[in-house]
């Protein structure tokens, strides 16, 4: 998938969340390489989408780390380089 592909998969996602339509826009995120993306606002989108969307299984194809220690949310971006 190049980049335009991307982004215009990416605004599809962003748009099906605003109507909250979850669970389309998770099964759109499913289909896309996550690991070279590194804006933490895209990445953010896409864990709220696929939360909404009760879709944690796909969760772990993100590059990140979600730790939940005494009920505070750490996220960390990892490096696959």
């Amino acid at each position: 998938m190049d980049k335009y592909e991307f982004n215009i998969k990416l605004e599809q996602i962003k748009k099906l969340a605003a109507k909250k339509e979850y669970k389309q826009a998770a099964d759109i995120a499913k289909e896309m390489n996550w690991n070279k993306i590194k804006d933490w606002s895209t990445l953010a989108t896409i864990i709220n989408v696929q939360e909404a969307a009760g879709d944690y299984d796909a969760l772990p194809i993100l590059p990140i780390t979600v730790i939940l220690v005494e009920e505070s949310l750490y996220i960390s971006l990892q490096s696959f380089l």
